[in-house]
């Protein structure tokens, strides 16, 4: 009896196809965006010394935080991945063309080689140079060579007119060699845009220092005592705060406390003043706060 096509068993399913049923392509750019936008705000506040838990801030702050550094990382590697797939298919469909199967093999095999170095001097950098880009720029570098002399070398199997076919445990070899420099490329990436998030934030930061904050919010603070040296103005004796300062502007609030910098340049100090305290009042100039950077 002839087995009909409907009572075949279905396939097997790759190891990617049965992953990407576990976990959803949207979440894991959701998750990759909630991380880079929590470390650049974390790196940004770590300047002035608050920490990001205390300002209780919420997942869609850190979402917005997300492209603002994103972009500049993204655009050049979806570039280098453009030209990189251009410069593959032309060489590809050279070699295809002019028969060069002697050619391709000492392509791909030094890429292979090229690869294996750079992936092996991306390990040593990780303790010659910890917490720099060079070792997730070497690792990129040295996965997406491997891949360039892997995928050529599958290639001219595929376009080979005559002679045996590869092994099914050799083809299966390559593949998972393929999806271990994809893993790891994909990680050499994600750390290299960590670490210019990282950079980004902190450089910001340090530029306001500089530069001042002449675009957060001023604040006018009313205080019973003189907490922060002269006051710029001193009302009757009657008044409950007669010490009024004019000099801060807000750099961000939480549920709990104000915190204030002087809006001229350099920023030097960071004065956090409780939102209950008996003692002061404060006054914020503009009705817009922004808590997130």
């Amino acid at each position: 009896m002839e087995e009909r096509p409907s009572d075949r068993p279905p396939p097997d399913k790759t190891f990617l196809e049965k992953a990407a049923i576990v976990v959803a392509p949207g979440s894991v750019i959701f998750a990759m965006l909630y991380y880079l936008g929590r470390t650049r705000v974390n790196a940004y506040y770590s300047v002035f010394g608050i920490s990001v838990t205390e300002l209780g801030l919420s997942t869609e702050e850190f979402l917005l935080a997300s492209p603002n550094a994103t972009f500049f990382p993204l655009w050049i590697l979806l570039l280098a991945g453009l030209v990189g797939l251009m410069g593959f298919a032309l060489l590809d469909r050279r070699l295809a063309r002019t028969q060069g199967s002697r050619t391709r093999r000492r392509i791909y095999r030094a890429a292979a080689v090229a690869g294996a170095v750079l992936l092996l001097f991306s390990f040593i950098a990780v303790y010659v140079r910890p917490g720099w880009y060079v070792a997730p720029l070497l690792g990129a570098l040295g996965a997406a060579a491997a891949l360039f002399g892997l995928a050529l070398r599958r290639s001219g199997s595929r376009a080979a007119a005559a002679g045996p076919a590869p092994g099914g445990g050799r083809e299966r070899l390559r593949t998972l060699v393929g999806a271990v420099l994809v893993a790891m490329l994909t990680l050499c990436v994600f750390s290299g845009v960590a670490w210019y998030v990282h950079r980004e934030g902190r450089a910001v930061a340090l530029r306001e220092l500089r530069e001042g904050l002449d675009d957060r919010p001023s604040v006018r603070v009313y205080a019973d005592k003189p907490v922060f040296g002269i006051p710029e103005r001193l009302l009757e004796k009657y008044q409950p705060y007669r010490y009024v300062y004019d000099r801060f502007a807000v750099l961000t609030t939480s549920s709990t406390r104000y915190y204030l910098v002087p809006r001229t340049p350099p920023v030097g100090r960071l004065v956090t003043i409780r939102r209950d305290d008996p003692t002061m009042r404060v006054e914020v100039e503009q009705a817009v706060m922004r808590r997130g950077r």
